[in-house]
């Protein structure tokens, strides 16, 4: 028989199961006189010596030690057993010392124990999970608590929680911790549904529990019971083919739930229709007095004011790696649970000059987006010749890379090396998604071979969401390196583990979506390595194709922390998504969090200043397709663009009235449309004009936002502008402050919006207005004089895991 003590020699990031004793447990006596000697069985995915001398903590003046056992803890089908497994199986058959994980048996039955675990699924325990809580779930529930019990009226609460936290053990501690008996839980997403079953069945803690799924039976009783519903099922979306017999059954099942005393409803997925007014009523509407929101993304409704911080507990990524550190330096014998949560880095890469600068016609394109690169139809990719330049460029050092030895590409073994073995790849299209399967089948496979699994597209797996992951689940297990494209399906509320990365292959996205997709890798897991071995994740990936969107999403997840009064210190900055921007004259550095909002800056006023404008700007487009820019207000624009600006129209534009579309209406001076009139409106300017009269607007937007800044207005609502004193309201805004007024007033310019905007130019701390260097009152000689950046560097971001 193999020596049960030897141990088995891993890479950093394999799972072991390991065995000691000390000094004090090595001569006790079993209780059944049969032996003597008690050891400690756990798990860990680091160096066993240094997992077990953490143990012992800083205030132990004894931390001997001997070991007895370290033991790979690959199953034979790949999978990876847990100490908690070990532990079940040996308490069927030797003393464990209450409440800890000291056992009295010999180290070869511990040894015996993993082999049969590792080779004999069968063995493995299947009664029902007995975890606790961790502290920040225990901090959510009193943080509900605390404010439920504060006043009767008191309703919504929100956990702000990221994924993994454990939302819904978590939500069923709250019921049990508020004494609820009728239970409702409401998604926007009803692929979550299995998840709240399989809690109620795995867990102990849950075993009397009723759980029942649409037409629940409402009886009293001293049971539990838990009711599970969507929106998609209460609108008929998923209630049968036949239109007339779904809405009748979806009336049936609004009025069943809607006629129940709840004593707690959960929203599950609460950002994908927080905003829907129709669902919100609903909501309100029924007879309850607490109302759980669950969300990893609910960015919307706190800006929106929607929580406060009296009725909300936040949970972000910053704080589960504060919590990974923290746990290391505590006193403590149990097992590290963040410990196999992997890290997750957010790496931005500008698609090679070829693919970014070629139009789909052959024509120039400055206009960055990967829509436009992975543009397809039913017969491939407009610029089948880009993509392929871009699927080479996946695992090939650029020369500039190999020059200043930054970072190289994704799939390069000396980035990742083994770590993409299975990814999600998401595409603009169904069309892009069939296109890039017969590219990756047809040899372009990024690296070598692997399994191609579609979810979107003429080829797409089908069937409910926890289906389909089962399809692409069995398809992983079948391959050692896998692609799994979709153009937004599985990006919220079902788990992946084998997924070690996402890459976001095509534009937009709100910070909601965007997270929510790529938190799909962050999940615990393993990794095929080449030479047949698994290890566990200890590192994920997010790869985004458009620099300039992670960089505003990441800008916007930083305000959303700060707006949850999160602390953004050193720690912080350690434990940040790591990002390094790459240029060729700097190499490659990382950015931090402040680094990241500097960027953002510059990005924002120099490179796309319109898209800080974009709600304006679209305001603006109405006004001129109605005709409401009028004459005064033209000139009054020209007056302050015309110094402003470089526009070579704007400079030339000869300020016309601008009349409404509609014949026989007229758009006076007054900036109001008039009766109407035999007269017919005149022919809509020239197309040169309108955007000489958009860069004016853009001009006097900006001005305003300036005019923030430079007079100290650091919480500034467009009213507060007229605040300033009248000599520097001018040199700004190159009109007197009854004019501006005016301007806004004919423009049609919603207050509410540009308020928002303002806030929006002011939120950053060390906010830095690009304006011929003038940043306070002693310097208003050139004041105001907005030009674009004739010199804008090709961004490319990449990264460097902490390892």
């Amino acid at each position: 028989m193999t020596d049960p003590t030897s141990s088995v020699q891993t890479k950093q990031g394999v799972r072991k199961i390991y065995a000691y004793t000390t000094p004090a447990e090595e001569s006790v006596d079993w209780l059944n006189g049969k032996g003597n000697g008690r050891v400690k069985i756990g798990h860990t995915t680091r160096s066993v010596a240094e997992r077990i001398r953490e143990q012992f903590g800083a205030s132990s003046t004894d931390r001997t030690w001997y070991p007895r056992g370290e033991w790979d803890a690959q199953a034979e089908d790949g999978t990876w057993i847990t100490d908690h497994m070990v532990h079940r199986y040996l308490s069927k058959r030797y003393r464990r010392v209450p409440d800890t994980e000291w056992f009295e048996v010999d180290p070869e039955a511990v040894w015996e124990a993993v082999e049969v675990l590792k080779n004999d699924p069968k063995a493995r325990p299947k009664g029902k999970d007995c975890y606790e809580l961790r502290g920040e779930q225990r901090a959510a529930i009193d943080a509900a608590m605390t404010y439920y019990e504060a006043d009767p009226s008191n309703r919504w609460f929100l956990w702000n929680a990221k994924m993994r936290f454990g939302k819904t053990f978590t939500a069923f501690k709250l019921a049990e911790r508020l004494r609820s008996k009728r239970i409702l839980v409401l998604t926007y997403f009803p692929a979550v549904d299995d998840g709240w079953s399989e809690e109620i069945e795995d867990h102990v803690d849950f075993e009397e529990w009723q759980y029942a799924e649409n037409g629940a039976s409402y009886e009293d009783g001293d049971q539990v019971q838990v009711s599970f519903s969507s929106f998609q099922m209460l609108e008929h979306k998923t209630l049968g083919k036949n239109r007339e017999n779904a809405n009748t059954k979806a009336d049936a099942l609004r009025r069943e739930i809607a006629a129940v005393n709840w004593d707690l409803v959960i929203i599950d997925e609460y950002h994908h229709g927080a905003h829907h007014p129709a669902r919100r009523e609903f909501v309100s509407s029924l007879k309850t007095q607490r109302i759980l929101a669950l969300s990893g993304t609910p960015f919307r409704a706190i800006a929106k004011g929607d929580f406060a911080t009296e009725n909300k507990f936040d949970w972000t990524y910053l704080d589960e790696r504060q919590a990974l550190a923290d746990w290391a330096k505590k006193e403590t014998c149990e097992a590290n649970p963040y410990e196999e949560l992997p890290a997750i880095h957010f790496v931005g890469y500008r698609l090679p000059p070829h693919a970014a600068l070629t139009g789909v016609d052959g024509d120039c394109d400055l206009t960055y987006s990967p829509t436009t690169i992975f543009k397809a139809d039913k017969d491939g990719f407009k610029n089948p010749e880009a993509v392929k330049d871009w699927l080479q460029s996946l695992s090939t050092l650029s020369g500039s890379a190999r020059r200043a030895g930054g970072v190289p590409p994704p799939y390069h073994p000396d980035f990742t090396g083994d770590v993409l073995s299975h990814v999600l790849w998401l595409l603009p299209s169904k069309h892009s998604c069939d296109a890039m399967k017969r590219l990756l089948e047809d040899g372009w496979f990024p690296g070598g071979e692997g399994e191609v699994i579609q979810v979107s597209g003429s080829e797409g797996e089908t069937g409910k969401p926890a289906q389909i992951t089962k399809k692409v689940r069995d398809k992983i297990a079948a391959a050692k390196r896998s692609i799994t494209l979709s153009v937004g399906k599985l990006t919220t509320g079902v788990t992946v583990p084998e997924w070690t990365a996402v890459f976001h292959l095509k534009a937009g996205s709100s910070l909601e979506s965007y997270l929510q997709a790529s938190y799909r890798c962050q999940s615990s897991g393993s990794i095929n390595l080449r030479n047949g071995d698994r290890e566990v994740k200890t590192n994920c990936f997010v790869f985004d194709y458009d620099p300039d969107r992670m960089l505003v999403v990441m800008g916007d997840y930083i305000k959303s922390l700060k707006g949850s009064g999160a602390p953004l210190d050193d720690r912080s900055n350690a434990a940040f998504p790591t990002v390094i921007f790459d240029d060729e004259k700097n190499g490659h550095i990382p950015l931090n969090v402040s680094d990241i909002e500097n960027e953002l800056n510059n990005y924002l006023l120099k490179r796309r200043p319109a898209e800080l404008m974009s709600d304006s700007m679209r305001l603006l487009e109405d006004a001129i397709s109605a005709g409401g820019l009028n004459k005064a207000l033209c000139a009054q624009l020209v007056k302050a663009g015309k110094s402003k600006s470089p526009h070579h129209a704007m400079r030339d534009l000869d300020p016309s009235l601008f009349k409404s579309k509609t014949p026989g209406t007229i758009i006076g001076d007054n900036g109001k449309q008039s009766a109407k009139s035999t007269e017919v409106a005149d022919e809509n300017p020239k197309n040169d004009e309108i955007r000489a009269i958009k860069e004016a607007m853009l001009v006097f937007i900006k001005s305003l936002g300036h005019l923030a800044y430079i007079g100290d207005l650091r919480e500034a609502s467009v009213e507060d502008l007229f605040k300033v004193d009248d000599e520097l309201f001018e040199k700004i805004m190159g009109n007197d402050k009854d004019q501006v007024r005016e301007i806004i007033d004919g423009a049609g310019l919603d207050r509410v919006q540009l308020n928002a905007m303002i806030q929006k130019i002011l939120m950053w701390e060390n906010f830095e207005f690009v304006v011929s260097g003038c940043r306070n009152r002693d310097e208003l000689g050139e004041c105001g004089k907005w030009y674009p950046s004739d010199e804008e560097a090709t961004y490319a971001f990449s990264l460097q895991p902490n390892r």
